[in-house]
């Protein structure tokens, strides 16, 4: 592996990754990953999704997908609400992630998905342009890898994290990295945490997380005088599974700072106080209710502004029949606020909301981040108020 970084120059190594994707006849195999290979899938989908987590990911924040290759990362974390960067050396990689974003385009209205040439020494987007960097399996073919941590810390934002899943300390001594290099001229480094530390922290990172865990589910057989819990020999097993997987694969987390997780884009913690003032009670059809709300967070986190996309904090009803039966879950919105809302802060409202047909309803006023949640679903209280609708025609007696 030195050989091959001492032998070739950096423009030579990237040349030998086009080749290596430019020689590629067919390029169905890799348009279908992560499923071009059933022994393959349960790696890059538990890898993946240990990265997804790592990163703390949210719709909204652009993703830079750093050795995107043929980009089928590049499509789920589009497809997950993030505008993506794909970039890699190979010109004819990013072709077939462009033929993949054809064949199979994501569903809905997603953010914009970008595909960048990357020259093996600058990466060319502006400072602290990008909330996450996604590395899948890419780091360890980087000859430079200094030079690169720098570029990748001076784009990422404050607060933002660079996701890397990497093979580990003994990579470059495997049979198959043994063949890349000879017969393609791949660079194979072994990771060494340490050493990649080390070189984060001369390139402005501040932190680095590892994630311990193993590819290998703990298998039992079913004992009915003996409850899972109570194997302890399970436990053992995966620990020994995990400590063999961390020898030869390591996922790990670049922090430019700390990350701010304190406004309502993320779940966790989202809690409101509501009172809420239903007059008149009882209406004719083609009649409005007035609503007088008043509206506390009860959270930590600051509620982004009314109008906004992911993570605005809106005012929701859902419309339930007299014996509390759903009609609607997403019967009425009412704007919160124009400007964010501080933990603690209180907010008064006034709106009014036309009749449904004649009947006996239920009103349930709950808070809704939207794209993110009800907030219900975090375990805040909502209001339910009963309200009637006289048909037309109909009068009080």
């Amino acid at each position: 592996m030195k050989q091959l970084i001492e032998k070739y120059s950096l423009e030579e190594l990237c040349e030998a990754a086009e080749n290596y994707f430019k020689h590629v006849k067919d390029w169905n195999y890799l348009l279908t990953k992560p499923f071009a290979s059933p022994h393959e899938v349960p790696s890059l989908l538990i890898n993946f999704a240990y990265l997804i987590k790592g990163l703390q990911l949210v719709a909204g924040l652009t993703v830079l997908d750093f050795g995107a290759g043929s980009c089928w990362a590049s499509r789920f974390l589009n497809q997950m609400g993030c505008s993506v960067v794909s970039l890699d050396t190979s010109a004819t990689a990013l072709q077939i992630g462009k033929e993949l974003k054809n064949r199979l385009p994501v569903i809905g209205s997603q953010p914009e998905h970008r595909f960048m040439h990357f020259n093996g020494t600058r990466i060319d987007l502006p400072d602290a342009s990008v909330d996450r960097i996604f590395c899948h399996d890419a780091f360890h073919h980087v000859p430079n890898q200094s030079e690169v941590l720098d570029e990748m810390c001076r784009v990422l934002k404050k607060g933002g994290i660079a996701g890397f899943s990497e093979p580990g300390p003994n990579h470059s001594k495997s049979p198959q990295a043994q063949e890349e290099m000879r017969n393609h001229a791949i660079i194979e480094n072994d990771i060494i945490i340490a050493d990649v530390f080390e070189k984060a922290k001369r390139s402005g990172f501040t932190r680095m997380q590892l994630l311990c865990y193993s590819l290998e589910p703990i298998v039992a057989l079913f004992d009915e005088s003996n409850t899972l819990l109570e194997q302890d020999d399970l436990f053992a097993t995966y620990i020994h599974h995990t400590v063999n997987y961390m020898q030869s694969h390591n996922t790990f987390f670049l922090h430019k700072g700390e990350i701010s997780t304190h406004d309502s884009r993320y779940k966790d913690g989202l809690l409101a106080g509501i009172e809420v003032s239903v007059k008149p009670r009882t209406v004719q059809e083609g009649e409005d209710f007035l609503c007088e709300v008043t509206i506390n967070n009860n959270s930590d986190k600051l509620w982004l502004a009314s109008g906004g996309n992911i993570g605005a904090v809106n005012l929701g009803i859902h419309l339930y029949d007299a014996d509390h039966n759903l009609i609607d879950s997403d019967w009425f919105r009412a704007h919160l606020s124009d400007q964010d809302v501080r933990p603690d802060e209180r907010v008064q409202l006034q709106f009014r909301i036309p009749a449904p047909a004649g009947g006996k309803y239920q009103l349930e006023f709950d808070l809704v981040s939207e794209g993110v949640c009800w907030f219900e679903t975090n375990g805040s209280q909502t209001q339910i108020v009963e309200v009637s609708v006289r048909k037309s025609g109909e009068f009080s007696s």
